[in-house]
């Protein structure tokens, strides 16, 4: 777990790909929950031009900055062409799949490309467990 806490630590700027502007769906919540936290976070979604008041980009490859981590909320099916987007904007940022949304084949691509790819862990969740460990709660 330790590790994922590094990640969390070194990390400043979120890609959330899937963002929603609905405020049920959990990218959504996640999302703000990751601004509070003091990170910056860009919405990833075709289908919304902003999320939480910040523009968002149709695929990671039209992001205009680097991030350090790709937090994907996409179906299974999906996550090999985020991969795909990682891959062609010339980034490395860790690939962090939320519950449901991992896929084996995205999983080996991205480590054929030597990404760090986590799957299915919740990074609020991560964030919190983080949080309470460093206070030493």
């Amino acid at each position: 777990m330790t590790d994922l806490f590094d990640i969390l630590a070194r990390a400043r700027r979120i890609a959330i790909v899937g963002a929603s502007v609905h405020a049920h769906r959990p990218s959504h919540q996640i999302m703000r929950y990751l601004m509070e936290q003091g990170y910056e976070v860009i919405p990833v979604n075709p289908c919304y031009p902003e999320v939480l008041g910040i523009p968002a980009y149709p695929s990671v490859r039209h992001l205009p900055v680097e991030v350090d981590i790709v937090n994907v909320f996409r179906r299974p099916e999906a996550v090999e062409a985020v991969v795909d987007d990682v891959l062609a904007s010339g980034q490395q940022p860790v690939i962090w799949t939320q519950l449901g949304a991992h896929s084996e084949l995205a999983q080996r691509k991205a480590e054929r490309a030597r990404l760090r790819y986590i799957p299915e862990v919740c990074i609020m969740v991560v964030h919190r467990q983080w949080r309470q460990w460093r206070c030493g709660l």
